[in-house]
């Protein structure tokens, strides 16, 4: 069973729906019970991920390489390498993009905007101009 709840300073859950969590664990009185409790992430909206497939796919004209290598190329540009293991061997990746929050995938963002600037792509600047500038606008929600 899955609750949503908000921290308080005194270290308490606000239980969104208190009175479903106060139902479920009556029923459940004198058991064992294991409690995992995860931050809640933001998630992207689908149009902010297609803005960003489209500034890559702009970028690969104008640098040769596939969307999917600039994606892999920007996401070590900004949060480096995650080591896995296959088969005993350790392998350094690109971190995957879906388990960033939305303030560190904006980060991406901002390191294609800045190899932008700094390559004076302005073609592809012009769609930063038109396109989001800010949180809100790049499709983030709650």
């Amino acid at each position: 069973m899955i609750f949503k709840a908000k921290s308080t300073p005194e270290g308490k859950a606000v239980f969104q729906d208190p009175h479903e969590a106060k139902s479920y664990l009556s029923r459940k009185a004198g058991k064992d019970l294991f409690i995992d409790i995860q931050e809640d992430k933001k998630t992207r909206s689908t149009d902010f991920n297609r803005f960003e497939r489209v500034v890559l796919q702009y970028l690969s004209i104008e640098t040769g390489y596939t969307p999917d290598e600039l994606h892999d190329i920007f996401k070590i540009m900004t949060w480096g390498t995650t080591v896995v293991k296959l088969n005993g061997l350790e392998i350094e990746v690109p971190p995957r993009s879906r388990d960033k929050t939305t303030t560190e995938f904006f980060k991406l963002i901002e390191t294609i905007k800045q190899f932008c600037i700094d390559n004076q792509y302005t073609e592809v600047l012009k769609l930063f101009v038109d396109g989001p500038n800010n949180d809100q606008q790049y499709g983030y929600h709650e």
